[in-house]
C-alpha cells in the first residue's frame, strides 16, 4: 500500500491522507494482483540481493588481494594507498549497484500502479461482417 500511496502522491498529485486512502482502495480493489506484484518483488529482491552480495565479494577479492600483496611485499605506505583506492572503488560500486536496484524498484511499482489504475480497455469483439 505504501508504494501505491507514493504513486498517488506523485503521479496524481494527491495530498498525503488522500493518497493513503486511495491506495488502500486500489489495494483492496486489486487484492490478488497487488499480492502477486508484491510476491514477485520479494523474489526479485532476494535474487538481486544474492547477486549483489556475490558481486561485492568478487570485487572485494579482486581489489583486496592485490592490496594485501602490495602491503606485504612493498611496504605500508603503498599497501595502505592501495587499500584506500580499493575502498573508494568498492564504495563507488556499492552506490552504483544500489542506485540501479532502487531505480528498478521504483520503475516496477510505478508501472504496476499505472497498469492497475488505467481505465479498462474494451476487448475487441467479433467484427461485423458486411452483408
Amino acid at each position: 500500500m505504501g508504494q501505491f500511496a507514493l504513486r498517488e502522491a506523485v503521479v496524481r498529485r494527491e495530498r498525503v491522507f488522500t493518497s493513503i486512502t486511495n491506495s488502500y482502495r486500489l489495494f483492496r480493489r486489486n487484492l490478488g494482483k497487488s499480492l502477486h506484484l508484491w510476491f514477485i518483488q520479494i523474489v526479485v529482491g532476494v535474487a538481486a540481493g544474492i547477486l549483489f552480495a556475490i558481486t561485492l565479494l568478487i570485487v572485494a577479492a579482486l581489489l583486496g588481494i592485490p592490496s594485501v600483496l602490495l602491503l606485504v611485499l612493498i611496504g605500508k605506505s603503498v599497501g595502505i594507498g592501495a587499500f584506500v583506492l580499493a575502498g573508494v572503488v568498492f564504495v563507488f560500486l556499492i552506490v552504483v549497484l544500489a542506485a540501479a536496484i532502487g531505480t528498478f524498484n521504483h520503475a516496477y511499482w510505478t508501472l504496476a500502479y499505472l497498469r492497475l489504475t488505467a481505465p479498462p480497455t474494451p476487448s475487441p469483439g467479433p467484427s461485423p461482417t458486411p452483408g
